[in-house]
């Protein structure tokens, strides 16, 4: 009975090979593969229904020196689906991970987008997106983008012609007046003037920064003989350093255009202060400008 069997297995095994036509060996192929996939489609979709969530890791836009928008994909979300937290990490270093690198929220869905802000001028930054579904994250590729150069842009300015609104000090004034007044003798058209100022003299005045920045301004200390002296800049109190020599001469018979150290974001209260030590200084200050970084 067996060499009867194996007979007729190896009989239509040759009859498959060789009697068979190829047009009917395509089909029987064909239908066992439809077979196939039917069973592994049906399988898929029940068992696995979050295996077609994919999140794509976008290229960025608006890329400046301090931010850049950074975008998302959410692609095949079913019934199943739960999404909890959508975002990105990011990174000054690659292969960003979910346990050491910062993440931001984004906004929005399947399509998110987040803007990423105090970033630092010509700098590489990496990122990945990260949507959280049913309790478990899902990653997008790993990108970056470097940030441009910062550039100062021209916020406000201030032509000096009123003392509205601003504090002054003059110390132990010689001839001249006794308090800072408007002179048409600025840089300019009209400026502060403190005459025969002697030792330590300022003005103060407010300002708000919504980002880093600084002041530039003109300034003569004029005492024939004797060079114009950089102001002091202090922020709410506390010294920030020299405001040093841009542009202009030194020379105190002409003006000179000073630039202030970095200033932080807020709203300050703003003091420049001269010291002319033991000598007497006509101090003239015009045309302050406010500028801030990009």
């Amino acid at each position: 009975m067996l060499r009867m069997m194996k007979f007729g297995c190896q009989t239509l095994l040759i009859f498959y090979s060789q009697v068979m036509s190829k047009q009917i060996k395509l089909i029987l192929s064909y239908l066992i593969l439809a077979i196939l996939l039917g069973s592994c489609e049906s399988y898929l979709s029940w068992t696995l229904p979050n295996s077609f969530l994919r999140v794509s890791t976008e290229q960025p836009e608006n890329i400046s020196s301090r931010s850049a928008d950074l975008h998302g994909l959410i692609e095949n979300i079913n019934d199943s689906t739960v999404l909890g937290d959508i975002g990105f990490l990011y990174s000054t270093e690659p292969n960003v991970s979910i346990q050491d690198d910062d993440y931001i929220l984004a906004t929005g869905g399947p399509e998110f987008v987040a803007i990423l802000t105090g970033l630092m001028p010509e700098t590489k930054y990496y990122f990945r997106a990260c949507v959280e579904d049913n309790g478990t994250m899902y990653y997008g590729k790993e990108k970056s983008f470097t940030t441009t150069e910062a550039q100062l842009n021209l916020v406000s300015s201030n032509s000096c012609n009123s003392l509205s609104g601003v504090n002054t000090f003059l110390s132990q004034p010689g001839p001249g007046p006794d308090e800072w007044e408007i002179s048409s003798n600025g840089y300019d058209g009209s400026c502060w003037y403190a005459g025969g100022a002697y030792g330590i003299n300022w003005v103060r005045f407010q300002a708000n920064f919504t980002n880093e920045g600084v002041l530039r301004f003109w300034i003569q200390t004029f005492n024939p003989g004797y060079s114009n002296k950089e102001p002091t800049i202090y922020i709410n109190g506390s010294s920030i350093g020299e405001a040093e020599q841009i542009e202009g001469d030194q020379s105190s018979w002409n003006f000179m255009k000073v630039e202030s150290p970095l200033i932080s974001p807020g709203n300050h209260l703003i003091k420049i202060e001269i010291n002319t030590g033991s000598v007497y200084n006509d101090i003239s200050i015009d045309e302050i400008e406010f500028l801030e970084y990009d």
